[in-house]
């Protein structure tokens, strides 16, 4: 009987070694995606071109959205933020998956340029990323764009149809050249 009850003690011992790891290792992963996740978030990328159209540099975009599925802005770098939104668009009508982009406008819109400054200026973020609102308040600028867009949904699952698109720029005092912080799709009434 003694027998009996030892190897029960020690099987109940292992279930519970087991469970112990199972869950060890369930926390460990849980841990490994959680940074993951932040480091993805804190060094999103977006490409530049060089006159040839080749990718030559990664330079750290911060606002960029989660989402993995988000398909990234390449475009050269320019001393107007309208010249960057615009050959943005041209790049994104040049990928295997835009059957046809036609651009309709672009603008700087001084009221969401404004509101975007109030929100960014003095926030959390900001503050974590060493930006003065002195530097929000001076280098950022909202540009909207407005285009018609038909993709080939073999390939990507964007809508078509007329897209409104706000770019937050970002200008670099050192090189005077503006960049795409981030973007948001805006709804349109004719979709």
């Amino acid at each position: 009987m003694k027998k009996r009850q030892l190897n029960d003690r020690k099987s109940g011992s292992k279930k519970y070694s087991t469970s112990k790891r199972v869950i060890l290792i369930f926390v460990i992963t849980l841990l490994l995606l959680s940074v993951t996740s932040c480091d993805l978030m804190l060094n999103l990328t977006a490409g530049f071109l060089d006159d040839d159209g080749h990718v030559v540099s990664e330079v750290p975009v911060i606002g960029m959205t989660d989402n993995p599925m988000d398909d990234r802005w390449i475009y050269t770098p320019s001393e107007s933020a309208i010249d960057t939104v615009k050959d943005a668009l041209a790049n994104q009508a040049k990928k295997d998956y835009t059957n046809h982009l036609e651009i309709k406008a672009v603008w700087v819109s001084d009221e969401v340029t404004d509101d975007y400054r109030e929100q960014y200026a003095g926030s959390e973020l900001a503050t974590s990323r060493g930006l003065s609102k002195k530097d929000v308040e001076e280098n950022l600028l909202v540009v909207l764009a407005t285009y018609d867009v038909e993709y080939d949904h073999e390939k990507t699952f964007m809508d078509d149809g007329e897209i409104t698109t706000l770019f937050i720029m970002n200008h670099d005092v050192k090189t005077g050249l503006w960049y795409v912080f981030d973007t948001q799709h805006l709804p349109s009434p004719h979709n």
